[in-house]
């Protein structure tokens, strides 16, 4: 699975689920969750965008996707789900990390628009460290990069719909008022 991510390193694909899976793994921790539950988000994590090494390289990269390559794109989640099936090392919990990780409780994510409890905690836990861990570093629109105290404020104030307002809370406190990467 890790050379398998690691085999397109310009899409950063390897980086990003490495660090969502120590990210969720220490949130599920701060969420006092069962080491088991914790042993399966810590794989769902790692192979959340496994379904991305299916996807051509100059949609992963585009910053500015038409309909039809935006289609393409959000379809590896299922594409992921494809490539995991075959084993018996990803229980559903872990299968269902990979297939939801763009949900949102509202229902305005993706692929299948599911809401609140239709979407396992273990997938809100890497919905929610996925969108922090890809916004970090992104630019604004005036070419600055967002930083990580200014991602946990927008992700509250902007974005605060989109997930388990427990949990968005416990990932803020735990990441703290100054997140790792923050100039004080």
């Amino acid at each position: 699975l890790i050379m398998l991510l690691n085999e397109r390193k310009s899409e950063n694909v390897y980086h990003h689920s490495l660090n969502c899976m120590s990210l969720s793994v220490l949130l599920a921790k701060f969420l006092k969750l069962p080491e088991k539950v914790i042993s399966e988000i810590a794989l769902g994590a790692l192979a959340h965008d496994v379904g991305k090494t299916m996807i051509p390289r100059h949609i992963l990269v585009s910053t500015s996707r038409n309909k039809v390559e935006q289609g393409i794109y959000k379809d590896h989640c299922r594409l992921g789900l494809e490539i995991v099936k075959p084993t018996d090392a990803f229980s559903p919990l872990a299968k269902s990390i990979i297939a939801d990780h763009h949900e949102h409780i509202d229902g305005s994510g993706y692929p299948l628009g599911k809401k609140g409890s239709e979407i396992s905690i273990p997938a809100k836990i890497v919905g929610i460290v996925n969108r922090y861990e890809n916004l970090c570093g992104v630019k604004n629109k005036d070419g600055m990069e967002l930083r990580p105290d200014s991602v946990l404020r927008f992700m509250w104030h902007t974005e605060k719909s989109f997930y388990d307002p427990a949990i968005l809370a416990a990932f803020i406190k735990m990441l703290g008022v100054y997140p790792p990467g923050t100039i004080v």
